[in-house]
């Protein structure tokens, strides 16, 4: 029962990673030109650039980023960011609207947010 289980946890992550165009790791390396930063209490923040530790996820994981993202500001005590990843088609003429209020949501959270779509492309909240 147990071999049955552990199959359909890696066929169903499978086919999530088979959705994305990319990995994380791509858009890490476009916005951070760095590894992954190592901090003190053994977690690991995408990079820390420009005075802010940032914490890049996709869309459908936008509030993993989120708690990431505070959790890492407390480690290093800087200001915390979270680039949104557009990954898919679906994802990139997804409703404006709806990526203007996660990002009026990350404003009153005091978290910087960016956007980043599946060629590289970055936006800030005010280019919208």
């Amino acid at each position: 029962m147990k071999s049955i289980a552990t199959l359909v946890l890696l066929v169903l992550s499978f086919s999530v990673q088979a959705a994305r165009l990319h990995p994380e790791s791509y858009y890490q390396d476009l916005f951070c030109g760095e590894n992954p930063v190592t901090l003190k209490d053994g977690t690991r923040a995408d990079c820390i650039k420009d005075g802010v530790v940032w914490e890049l996820d996709f869309w459908d994981k936008w509030y993993e980023g989120v708690g990431q993202a505070l959790h890492y500001s407390r480690v290093t005590g800087k200001p915390p960011g979270v680039v949104i990843l557009l990954d898919t088609v679906d994802e990139t003429n997804m409703n404006v609207v709806r990526f203007v209020l996660l990002m009026d949501y990350l404003k009153a959270l005091r978290i910087r947010g960016r956007l980043m779509d599946r060629n590289g492309t970055i936006w800030k909240v005010t280019d919208l």
